[in-house]
């Protein structure tokens, strides 16, 4: 949206953001669930491989996350799905991935299942989705296939175990999730401290070093 008699800018200093990319919007009708979302990607899509980051999920690393996929999806000419070991108490909100003869340093492996929010005692492991893919156009017939899982909700974990094969690779680098209020507000200042210059963390750091100090 452009504001008459006000210059558009970005934070990339640009004026037009189409520059950048060619941007789609579609709204989901209905909280169906997030294998009902990407379907709304389908004619925008076709029949190319396509990165699917879900918005709640901040990486930061020295290998982007999305081009580490991008090159092992390549390779295998596979879907790939980023994974995170969380600690198992909480396992249940995730989506984990069955890998039973997972080499400690393969950084790419197959996967050989899925479940979606599993029990701490029914989970295959503690490899969570990060919520970070590289999917091949498969994805969608799979997912006019698959019916409502957990919750109701049409799950893309359940269209995913359908794909022919599948590949994982563990997450390097500092994952934030801001799914909820409380981690929102542990990202935003662990990222403000991170970055040690600029305004932003000068106001963070002083602000926590005055709450310590009482």
């Amino acid at each position: 949206m452009s504001l008459p008699g006000r210059r558009r800018r970005t934070l990339w200093g640009v004026s037009d953001i189409s520059e950048l990319a060619d941007i789609h919007y579609v709204r989901q009708k209905e909280r169906d669930g997030l294998g009902d979302a990407v379907q709304y990607a389908r004619k925008h899509v076709g029949d190319e491989p396509f990165a699917l980051l879900l918005g709640d999920t901040i990486v930061e690393s020295e290998v982007p996350c999305t081009a580490n996929l991008i090159s092992y999806a390549e390779e295998y000419e596979s879907s790939v799905v980023s994974f995170e070991r969380v600690p198992w108490e909480k396992v249940p909100s995730y989506g984990v991935a069955d890998v039973p003869d997972l080499e400690p340093e393969q950084p790419c492996f197959p996967v050989t299942d899925f479940v979606e929010k599993p029990t701490c005692e029914a989970a295959p492991s503690n490899l969570a989705i990060t919520g970070c893919y590289v999917l091949l156009p498969e994805i969608f017939d799979a997912l006019s296939e698959t019916e409502p899982g957990v919750g109701g909700e049409l799950q893309l974990t359940d269209a995913i175990r359908k794909l022919s094969t599948v590949h994982g690779v563990v997450l390097e680098g500092d994952r934030y999730d801001i799914g909820n209020i409380p981690d929102w507000l542990q990202a935003n200042v662990r990222m403000a401290l991170h970055h040690d210059d600029g305004e932003i963390n000068r106001a963070v750091e002083r602000l926590l070093r005055e709450e310590i100090d009482g």
